[in-house]
């Protein structure tokens, strides 16, 4: 599905209140030029070495990650969701080869991405799911990030958006409820 207007991300991105946060950050963080240059420096590892594996993976998922916040501080929404969904896929699918130690490998990229990067590149993916309207893929992002953060009220309130448009009232009521009881404000 195509995305939403632009006017309207940008609206529903200001109604969190982490808005100024991400967008300061995003800003601080530096360019796009920036990002995709420091992309294009790393080389590709073999799985051989695990851990250089696991650690080239995740820098080059973060800096996408970053990338895309940037474009989305820049409001090209566009290249910001296909940042989003390459990091997010970078992670996932690891190399594409579907091996026996598939997870095993997963975990260690998810081990060296460092801080909340995962937990942030779950929020964002799921944000880019959700404005597309894939609710199941939305919902899986969000879940997992909210399993991490468990505290964190703006991942309730998205996932109680999620289980709105899917037609799960009672559930986004619930979700809504754990939020306010977390944080009345």
């Amino acid at each position: 599905r195509a995305l939403p207007s632009r006017y309207t991300i940008t609206q529903l991105l200001k109604s969190f209140s982490g808005y100024n946060k991400w967008m300061g950050d995003a800003a601080k963080g530096g360019t796009v030029q920036k990002f995709t240059s420091q992309s294009e420096d790393l080389l590709d590892i073999p799985r051989k070495n695990m851990v250089a594996f696991a650690d080239n993976i995740a820098t080059k998922a973060t800096l996408l990650s970053h990338r895309g916040r940037r474009y989305a501080f820049e409001k090209d929404y566009e290249k910001a969701v296909q940042d989003f969904d390459d990091a997010f896929l970078l992670v996932e699918d690891v190399d594409g080869k579907d091996e026996d130690n598939h997870e095993d490998v997963k975990k260690e990229i998810i081990n060296a991405m460092e801080g909340d990067e995962y937990a942030r590149l779950l929020e964002w993916a799921g944000m880019c799911k959700h404005l597309r309207y894939e609710l199941k893929g939305a919902l899986e992002c969000y879940e997992r990030c909210s399993k991490l953060e468990p505290e964190n009220t703006e991942l309730l309130v998205k996932l109680a958006g999620v289980k709105m448009d899917g037609s799960k009232h009672d559930d986004a009521e619930k979700l809504f409820a754990d939020a306010l009881a977390i944080n009345p404000t």
